[in-house]
């Protein structure tokens, strides 16, 4: 049976019976039946279905046959549903010329029921009925010609016929004729005509087109101003149960405003579609009950409809299903199952899922390790634009990991995630163009780069683009935006973010002083174990900058951030050693720890220990190591360590000068080969 039958019946059912009844009023009184009191509006008594019968089969009218069709059709007046008795009825009243039958006839060839289907002998029919000005009938008619069946598919003749019906106000002809002028089927396309016809259908309570309408409305720009006036027509439409309608209404909610009540209505309109198996409101339930963990049962429920939908084939529903098990959401974790779910989104060309299957071959999670796999489903994910994908296959060629390595194709890939908002992929960017791996080297890029992943919450990037404000690099300093973004990175406990706000609030740097605040910051990186905050964390306490001066502390602090391998804390923990301060004075460990910084490059430990190699007792004192130091101290720039080296030359014979500036070179030479 077509969608049209069921919405036929409905007229057939009570308004074929009346109009029959209504025309054979003048022989009610014959039966025997009292006649309405005179100047009464109230109908006549019924007729029985017997008189009925009779007038249809003696006296041969045509009405009463198409009633007795009717009985035999719905199973009425104690008839049995008999579809074969309703074709035989039909057509006694068709052949007569009675319009409604001609069409009903049309219908059950059109339906196959009773009858063979037989799109030819319903056309037949349906032409009879149509040309006589019955209106389902020019609607019925259209449709074989729109859909093709029965004859050739005729735009241009389905909009005839959608025209003659729609004129007669027939809702479903009106709703036809309203899509082929949207889509400029056998006409040109013409929105506002097609909202004109698409409402007359709606206002006569047809919920396709009332649905139809509220899309015509929603998502054309042409009609923008009207989306309150949209979500009106979805409602309408989702009252009378069309998944789709009640899908587009709950969207509407959700969009409308983030409201706790809002979400909650949403959920219940999401729910009936996905109770009426629509899978696109099936994926969106579960989408937003997972996103609600606040009851267990919603995690279930979440669950239960990614299944439904995921069972559908839907790649939306298989990767949410794979991210449930991924994460142990409303499930044990799983990750064997997730790949699965992933596999098979991927499969169907879901980005996200290419993009989770990839990093799960890449780590070996759930399946083999197989970064060669890893690198196709980037590149298929990739291929559609998403951005982690473009992300993870630039980082492939940057690592030279699966695929050749190629820095250049690196940048151009991360570049195309950036350009999606992608703030790892920003990150990446700024960090490369900082560290001079781009070429030419662009500082003002990296700005620009850490810019647009700060702006979008990355800890790392507003941290560095903080740094790079306070201290002008890359463009002019700018405090109070330095500021801003150190203070945020410090929010998120990224411990370069609550170093560098440290300093800024140490020295009161664009921001009021404040050394408890700086201390504070500077002990959750410290304890986070980032070096420079070891470092400078020692210095206050050994100061007493935030309180009473405490040297052992700074010395615990110097000892990690030195053992770490920092230069400067190495020198600090070298003289307090030498001076016995916060720890018991050693000038072996002093002096060891003093060799340690000079070798990490610190110029005030060279200096120092040139300084003690020239005036230490006779048996330790050596000029050569002393050029070697204040040589290396005055190539990083320090223009101390120049004036000492200068005076130092003085001292030395040519031979002298000669072997000094040997053993300097040597010392370079063993230092690049170890390192």
């Amino acid at each position: 049976m077509t969608s049209r039958l069921s919405h036929l019946a409905r007229y057939r059912l009570v308004a074929a019976a009346w109009l029959w009844l209504a025309g054979l009023s003048s022989l009610w009184a014959a039966e025997g039946d009292a006649a309405s009191p005179a100047g009464s509006d109230a109908p006549p008594a019924r007729m029985t279905y017997e008189a009925i019968y009779k007038l249809a089969s003696e006296a041969g009218y045509a009405d009463a046959q198409n009633y007795v069709a009717d009985c035999f059709f719905y199973g009425i007046e104690g008839q049995k549903q008999d579809f074969e008795q309703a074709v035989i009825w039909y057509r006694r009243a068709a052949v007569r010329g009675l319009a409604v039958a001609q069409f009903n006839l049309g219908v059950l060839y059109e339906a196959g029921r009773g009858v063979a289907t037989n799109y030819l002998k319903a056309r037949e029919w349906f032409e009879r009925s149509a040309n006589q000005g019955y209106a389902d009938a020019q609607s019925a008619l259209g449709l074989l010609h729109f859909f093709g069946r029965g004859t050739a598919t005729n735009h241009q003749v389905a909009l005839d016929w959608f025209g003659r019906a729609a004129q007669q106000n027939q809702a479903e002809a009106a709703y036809y004729l309203a899509l082929m002028h949207r889509d400029g089927l056998g006409c040109p396309p013409d929105l506002r005509l097609a909202e004109s016809w698409m409402e007359r259908s709606a206002t006569n309570r047809h919920a396709l087109a009332q649905l139809g309408l509220g899309e015509l409305l929603a998502d054309h720009s042409a009609f923008s101003p009207r989306k309150p006036e949209a979500a009106q027509w979805f409602f309408r439409a989702a009252t009378q149960e069309v998944a789709r309608a009640q899908y587009r209404f709950a969207q509407t909610l959700e969009n409308a405003a983030p409201s706790g009540s809002n979400r909650l209505e949403a959920v219940r309109w999401y729910r009936k579609a996905a109770e009426q198996n629509f899978t696109r409101a099936q994926t969106r339930l579960a989408d937003l009950l997972e996103q609600d963990d606040s009851k267990a049962t919603n995690l279930v429920e979440a669950l239960f409809w990614y299944r439904v939908a995921a069972d559908s084939g839907d790649p939306e529903a298989e990767s949410g299903l794979g991210e449930m098990y991924w994460r142990g959401r409303g499930v044990a974790v799983n990750p064997y199952e997730a790949v699965v779910w992933f596999q098979k989104a991927a499969e169907r060309g879901h980005p996200a899922a290419c993009y989770q299957l990839g990093r799960a071959l890449l780590s070996g999670t759930g399946v083999g390790k197989n970064p060669g796999a890893a690198q196709k489903w980037f590149s298929r994910g990739a291929e559609k634009g998403n951005s982690d994908c473009l992300f993870e296959l630039s980082q492939l060629h940057w690592q030279g990991l699966a695929v050749s390595r190629d820095p250049a194709q690196a940048l151009i890939l991360a570049r195309k995630a950036a350009d999606q908002g992608h703030r790892e992929a920003a990150y990446f960017l700024g960090m490369a163009a900082e560290e001079g791996k781009t070429v030419p080297l662009d500082l003002s890029e990296a700005l620009q780069y850490f810019r647009s992943a700060a702006e979008r919450g990355h800890a790392g990037a507003q941290a560095r683009l903080g740094r790079m404000l306070a201290l002008g690099i890359g463009g002019m300093i700018n405090l109070p935006e330095a500021s801003r973004w150190l203070a945020e990175s410090a929010r998120q406990t990224n411990f370069m973010g609550c170093f560098e706000w440290a300093r800024l609030l140490r020295q009161g740097t664009g921001v009021a002083r404040d050394p408890v605040a700086a201390a504070r910051l500077l002990e959750i990186a410290a304890r986070g174990g980032y070096i420079p905050a070891q470092t400078l964390l020692g210095v206050m306490r050994q100061g007493g900058e935030a309180g009473a001066a405490d040297p052992e502390i700074a010395v615990v602090w110097w000892q990690r951030a030195a053992e770490a391998g920092d230069a400067e804390a190495a020198f600090l923990l070298a003289r307090a050693y030498l001076e016995g301060t916060g720890v018991e004075q050693s000038e072996t460990t002093g002096i060891n720890w003093l060799r340690q910084a000079s070798e990490g490059g610190d110029s005030s430990a060279r200096k120092l220990l040139a300084q003690m190699n020239l005036e230490g007792p006779a048996h330790s004192q050596s000029k050569r190591e002393a050029y070697k130091w204040l040589s290396l101290a005055a190539e990083s720039g320090d223009v101390e360590a120049k004036a000492k080296l200068a005076e130092l030359d003085r001292t030395f014979s040519a031979q002298d000068l000669v072997k000094a500036q040997q053993f300097l070179a040597e010392y370079k030479a063993l230092r690049d080969l170890l390192h």
